[in-house]
């Protein structure tokens, strides 16, 4: 992947990925319609599946666009947090737990973020793998748990975290080893 580039984010993949942001705001504004909640949660799920889709089948994978998505990622995901604190429904550990991946991912993306020899040789942002997609159907799980069946939330946020903590500590092994010893030519 090249260089973040404005024009990279003026195509459906990206607009897609950025419409999670204000389905974040429609989360916090529905939390306590549990059902309407529901299906902002789906309509972000549709959004992070259709925009990795629609982007290699368009042949518009690009680092911003990869940058716009981990971007609109964290702020549904603090959205989303935010409500279910705030309304009781779940508490500081468990939002924690939830969060456990997108915590241990900002080091990483600060690092790359920060670090100009990475961007100069335009290094590609880190990719999910299986273990990311995983993750992100327990913190799907754990929020519909939270919204619709409380009372087994905690063993799927316990699973969310170990997730979210391996996921996050492969994604920083796994970038920090490519990174550093590719050539900067």
């Amino acid at each position: 992947m090249r260089r973040y580039r404005l024009e990279d984010a003026l195509h459906w993949p990206s607009y897609l990925s950025a419409a999670r942001v204000p389905l974040g705001a429609l989360f916090v504004a529905t939390v306590d319609r549990p059902w309407q909640a529901v299906l902002v949660l789906a309509a972000a799920a549709l959004t992070d599946v259709a925009d990795g889709w629609l982007a290699r089948r368009m042949r518009l994978a690009n680092a911003t666009g990869a940058l716009i998505d981990g971007l609109s990622d964290k702020v549904f995901v603090a959205c989303v947090a935010y409500a279910l604190l705030s309304t009781g429904r779940i508490g500081g550990l468990g939002v924690l737990a939830l969060a456990t991946r997108e915590l241990g991912e900002l080091a990483l993306l600060a690092w790359y973020l920060l670090g100009r020899a990475h961007r100069r040789r335009g290094a590609p942002l880190p990719s999910a793998d299986a273990l990311g997609k995983a993750t992100t159907i327990s913190q799907f799980l754990a929020v519909l748990l939270a919204l619709l069946a409380p009372a087994g939330l905690r063993p799927v946020l316990v699973g969310t975290a170990v997730l979210g903590t391996v996921s996050a500590a492969r994604y920083l092994r796994r970038e920090v080893a490519r990174l550093t010893t590719e050539p900067l030519g």
